[in-house]
């Protein structure tokens, strides 16, 4: 099955939340890819940012105010962060990644790997621990990256 791999940093804000909306677009749009995510320098075993989740619309342990909110719903997610592997790498049709340090950590663990970034015009940066502001622009960057990655792989896997 062709699936599409997204990493970050620790796998527990950004990648996460670019899975799940990718995840989500790609099945309104019939697209079959399986999303997974991980990341380059994570510690296993990490709960997802509570904000980050909420942003997304997938948790909400508190109450988060953000224009657009009323366009995602609220459901309970668990997700355990995890390193990226040279066989998660291997396995994965696309992976993609955040920054462009990640593109360079993902092509050391295979050469031949298909890598971008999620974003082909700038990095998204890691807004993990800096607050709700910084969560809002990097979750809006994120949305609007997964809108149209999900549009390029929609059209080429029908």
């Amino acid at each position: 099955m062709k699936s599409v791999l997204v990493v970050c940093a620790a796998n527990i804000c950004r990648s996460p939340s670019a899975a799940l909306l990718l995840a989500a677009e790609l099945e309104a749009r019939g697209t079959p890819l399986t999303v997974m995510s991980a990341g380059v320098t994570a510690v296993g075993g990490r709960p997802a940012c509570d904000l980050a989740l909420a942003l997304v619309g997938r948790y909400a342990p508190r109450t988060y105010a953000f224009e657009g909110a009323e366009e995602v719903s609220v459901s309970g997610i668990a997700h355990v962060s995890r390193r990226v592997s040279a066989d998660d790498v291997r396995e994965a049709t696309l992976v993609i990644a955040m920054e462009q340090w990640q593109v360079d950590e993902v092509t050391a663990l295979d050469p031949l790997a298909a890598v971008r970034l999620l974003d082909l015009n700038a990095d998204i940066p890691d807004p993990h621990a800096i607050g709700y502001q910084a969560h809002a622009m990097v979750f809006e960057q994120v949305r609007h990256a997964v809108a149209v990655l999900a549009d390029e792989l929609a059209a080429e896997y029908r």
